[in-house]
């Protein structure tokens, strides 16, 4: 069963029910659902759906607080005068089991200002 898809009908149901299609309202009804779920799955079915949602929001939480201060970092080196940036190449150790998980990997940390990954090694278990 997709839970993520079930919690997304019960936001839209619950938009619905109330007829206030703010986004504050949307965000309300997928909490409502998330708390229904939880309340579901704890009765009946035992899924990962809960602990994987908040591992995701922690991820992007992380990922933009991160994202936000590299950039100052970035500016700052830029601006003022002189280097303090010491560029390099590192290599990764990946615990990455499936292609898009490598994907996403090499992309966030692409997207992160003044890095880039560069290649995945052939067996698969380091980025560069």
């Amino acid at each position: 069963m997709n839970w993520f898809l079930l919690n997304i009908v019960l936001a839209v149901l619950w938009v619905g029910m109330t007829q206030s299609y703010s986004f504050a309202n949307s965000a309300l009804g997928f909490f409502i659902g998330y708390a229904v779920l939880a309340l579901v799955s704890k009765l009946y079915v035992h899924s990962g759906y809960h602990k994987r949602l908040w591992r995701v929001l922690v991820l992007v939480w992380v990922f933009f607080r991160e994202l936000f201060v590299s950039s100052f970092v970035v500016l700052w080196d830029i601006v003022t005068p002189g280097h303090s940036s010491k560029p390099g190449v590192i290599m990764m150790e990946l615990d990455a089991r499936t292609d898009a998980e490598i994907f996403f990997t090499a992309n966030l940390i692409s997207l992160t200002p003044g890095t880039l990954s560069l290649d995945v090694s052939e067996d698969r278990k380091s980025l560069c």
